[in-house]
C-alpha cells in the first residue's frame, strides 16, 4: 500500500481582483501546483488568477508562531 502524501496548508491570495472575486483561499495540499489547482478549480470565471504565479501569490502556512488570523478576506461589491 502506498504511503499516504504529507498535506501542508497554502495560504493562496490573488494580487488584485474586481468585485465579487474571491480574494485568496487557505488550502489542504501536499504541494504547492496542487494547492493553486484546487483553489481555480472553485473559481474557474477568474481566468487562472490562482494557477498564475504572476497573479497571486501562495505561501505554505506553518502550524508553529503566534495565535493569528490566517485568512480574513472581505471585498463587497
Amino acid at each position: 500500500m502506498p504511503k499516504p502524501k504529507k498535506m501542508k496548508l497554502w495560504l493562496i491570495s490573488a494580487n488584485s481582483y474586481g468585485y465579487d472575486d474571491y480574494t485568496g483561499f487557505v488550502v489542504r495540499a501536499p504541494t504547492e501546483v496542487e494547492a493553486r489547482q484546487i483553489a481555480q478549480e472553485k473559481v474557474v470565471y477568474q481566468d487562472g488568477v490562482f494557477t498564475d504565479q504572476t497573479k497571486s501569490s501562495c505561501v505554505e502556512v506553518k502550524a508553529n508562531g503566534q495565535a493569528t488570523i490566517i485568512l480574513d478576506s472581505f471585498h463587497a461589491g
